[in-house]
């Protein structure tokens, strides 16, 4: 399972300036009021308890800002689908959430309802989880922190999730970020079942006058539990409208 700077009342991104800097932080923040359309490759290589296996994704994940009774919205979608490797090929994950933002003199913070449908459903578990998520974000400098928590709970699934948000902006629209770090614990289970150390390299930029996201994340997960992700590495594209 998978699965966070400035101004948030505009629907659309601004014209990017000539480093593409305002694009560039809010690409880092999954709070950020910018409507995009990301495509994923993901690469696993190797699982705890069976190194030699790997496995290839697909990863589609639109984020649409709008306002609601006066309030801005977030609505993400992301849908996973296994090309191959352990498990049923095809669309096996999809996860959306509906985030509620308020802004503060100090930054913003967000909340709202998150569910999760999982077509492979494992042994023992549910095919269909919800809860709560909530993150908080501030930008000072060239830095942007913050972080996201979100919570899936089902007949046999009691999850949560924190991602931490960290971004560095390194200039002409490049930045480092904690990419997609999901420190995953299992309140069933009484354990982390995933620990992740990763960095991602992001660059804003414009093809045909159409901005875009690169991106390419290595991560490693320290949570050596049966069957988990060892090294996984994501390569991202995103259209910023």
């Amino acid at each position: 399972m998978a699965l966070l700077p400035s101004a948030l009342q505009a629907q659309t991104a601004p014209p990017a300036g000539p480093d593409n800097s305002d694009l560039s932080r809010k690409v880092v923040d999954p709070t950020a009021s910018l409507m995009t359309f990301g495509f994923r490759f993901i690469h696993v290589d190797g699982y705890h308890g069976n190194g030699d296996e790997s496995a290839n994704q697909i990863q589609f994940q639109p984020v649409i800002p709008f306002e609601a009774f006066g309030v801005p919205n977030i609505l993400r979608i992301t849908a996973t689908s296994t090309l191959d490797g352990p498990g049923d090929s095809g669309f096996n994950d999809v996860s959306i959430f509906n985030l509620f933002v308020i802004n503060e003199s100090w930054g913003r913070w967000a909340f709202g309802p998150v569910v999760d449908f999982i077509s492979e459903r494992p042994p023992g578990g549910d095919s269909f989880t919800a809860g709560p998520a909530v993150g908080a974000v501030l930008s000072k400098g060239k830095w942007t922190y913050g972080i996201f928590n979100q919570n899936f709970i089902g007949s046999e699934t009691e999850l949560s999730s924190l991602q931490p948000v960290i971004g560095y902006q390194l200039g002409n629209g490049y930045s480092l970020s904690a990419g997609d770090a999901q420190f995953t614990y299992d309140w069933k289970g009484g354990q982390w079942v995933n620990l992740p150390l990763g960095v991602s390299l992001n660059k804003v930029m414009e093809v045909g006058g159409q901005p875009l996201k690169l991106s390419i994340n290595p991560e490693y997960n320290f949570s050596d539990i049966e069957s988990s992700s060892q090294f996984t590495v994501r390569c991202g594209l995103s259209l910023i409208f």
